[in-house]
């Protein structure tokens, strides 16, 4: 199962060597998405998307995420030209020479304001309708109008349909991670002392069933029953659920549910 449609990629990277990725399908079609993309030598961006209700969310996620995330780190001081221009040996990343130019604190702060940014940009473009596209045009007035309202009704599903995205951003010695939604983020680590492997959990899951997810939804609807905001489905009473529907708390799209 672990090598299921499963690809590798080598890098020329100091500090990641390969991308292995496989994927499982649980449902057909899959509504599941992957992307990498190299900000520079030793910069590295990882993008796993889990989407919900259909897949057309979770491929704007995919396609776009990167982008938006590569765009809001550049506006807080990144660009390639002035990383390359910085010490030979700095981050392809960072403008300002080596990471630690930059205190722990102030480095957290320019990599999770561009992460939040990105991730709430994009799901306010995606609520909005930018991603609603137009058929091109075809020989019979006919064959255009069904293929208009085909790629319109496919444009409003972006909306609609939903997505859990989990993000890597590596940069040299480098490792910080941000979640919508209840992907996990887990890193095997070695002991250098008796060789054995250790699993770290790096993301905390966004559920109605999580005490600090529960207490803000609450918080942000002090108008609203508690069993209709969080409650369990009739078809599932093992599950807590956010209006007794979806299992998750944060996620791109999903406009029903806003």
């Amino acid at each position: 199962m672990l090598s299921a449609d499963a690809s590798t990629a080598l890098l020329p990277s100091a500090s990641v060597a390969r991308i292995d990725s496989a994927h499982v399908e649980c449902n057909s079609p899959s509504e599941d998405r992957a992307a990498q993309v190299s900000l520079g030598p030793n910069s590295h961006l990882l993008v796993v998307v889990d989407g919900h209700a259909g897949k057309e969310c979770a491929d704007v996620v995919a396609a776009h995420l990167p982008a938006y995330i590569q765009h809001e780190l550049k506006m807080r001081g990144w660009s390639p030209n002035s990383a390359s221009q910085a010490v030979a040996s700095s981050s392809f990343l960072w403008p300002f020479g080596s990471t630690n130019a930059l205190s722990e604190e102030s480095l957290k702060k320019i990599v999770t304001d561009a992460l939040e940014a990105a991730f709430m940009r994009l799901d306010h473009e995606i609520l909005e309708g930018a991603f609603i596209g137009v058929a091109p045009p075809k020989s019979s007035k006919k064959d255009k109008s069904d293929e208009t309202i085909a790629a319109f009704n496919e444009g409003l599903n972006t909306a609609t349909s939903g997505a859990c995205a989990l993000v890597a951003l590596m940069d040299h010695d480098q490792l910080f991670v941000s979640c919508a939604g209840d992907s996990k983020a887990i890193l095997g680590a070695r002991n250098r002392l008796d060789g054995s492997f250790e699993a770290i959990d790096l993301s905390v899951e966004n559920r109605p069933d999580n005490a600090v997810e529960r207490a803000r939804i609450l918080a942000e609807h002090p108008n609203e029953p508690e069993d209709q905001l969080i409650g369990l489905h009739a078809s599932d009473p093992e599950t807590i659920r956010v209006l007794k529907y979806i299992a998750i708390s944060r996620a791109i799209g999903s406009d029903n549910l806003n």
